[in-house]
């Protein structure tokens, strides 16, 4: 238990451990400004974890220690903090950790890899789109990423969009562990004239305000955007009739 206060120097506790068994230590802390901090295990750096700039609320950061660096009862952690870091209070799970297998043929990837679009859905429920995103990733994704839906008229203008981390903007791609997990976004389109909409993704450099940099998704276009499905609107069926929904996934 740290209470909060913000730490200039490293940290370091020891932890009651079953030797041979996958360690997931949670790192509970106030995300009051953008920083990062390294975990080792003795001299041996497990993972780099981000910190997002969310003030006014907790933010708890996963680590997963291979059961290969717990051949101890006790086992000693190292917390170094690269730019600011203000922690509440640390806690452990153990047990053998199976992820998900990576998907063969993802729909795209980011990072040559570390970041996968497992597959997508899109669900037109009157004048509410669902976008259902699964991703992937073998725990070496990095920084810290907001993904981007865009929903696209005719002309390619932006109709709706939604923008956001997965879990409620909580956790940036260097905070994943390897598996997968599902995101959903909402967007309203009770503005959206009648037509034939494309809905794109993608991620971007949430701190760059100038350009709002973008990763480059395999099989984009030339704005760095991925195509992940199309629909119709016809404004004048019935509110759950909208028309030629199509996903990829």
């Amino acid at each position: 238990l740290d209470g909060g206060r913000p730490l200039g120097g490293e940290e370091s506790f020891t932890l009651a451990t079953r030797p041979g068994e996958d360690l997931v230590l949670v790192t509970r802390l106030h995300p009051v400004n953008v920083g990062q901090f390294d975990v080792y295990i003795g001299d041996t750096r497990i993972a780099t974890r981000v910190i997002p700039q969310l003030p006014g609320g907790w933010l708890e950061v996963p680590t997963l220690i291979p059961a290969e660096y717990i051949d101890s009862t006790q086992t000693r952690v190292r917390i170094v903090p690269g730019a600011h870091y203000q922690p509440y209070h640390h806690w452990a799970y153990q047990g053998h950790y199976t992820p998900d297998r990576l998907p063969e043929t993802p729909l795209t990837r980011f990072q040559d890899g570390a970041i996968v679009l497992a597959a997508a859905d899109l669900q037109l429920h009157g004048d509410q789109l669902a976008v259902t995103l699964r991703w992937a990733t073998d725990g070496s994704a990095n920084g810290d990423y907001k993904i981007f839906v865009h929903v696209l008229d005719a002309a390619d203008r932006i109709a709706a969009q939604a923008d956001s981390r997965p879990g409620r903007d909580a956790l940036p791609p260097g905070n994943w562990l390897m598996g997968s997990f599902q995101d959903v976004f909402a967007l309203n389109l009770s503005d959206a004239p009648s037509g034939r909409y494309t809905v794109a993704i993608g991620l971007y450099d949430p701190y760059d305000l100038v350009t709002f940099e973008r990763l480059t998704p395999a099989g984009g276009d030339d704005q760095r955007r991925f195509i992940i499905g199309e629909f119709m609107i016809d404004q004048s069926e019935s509110a759950d009739n909208a028309a030629g929904l199509n996903a990829d996934g």
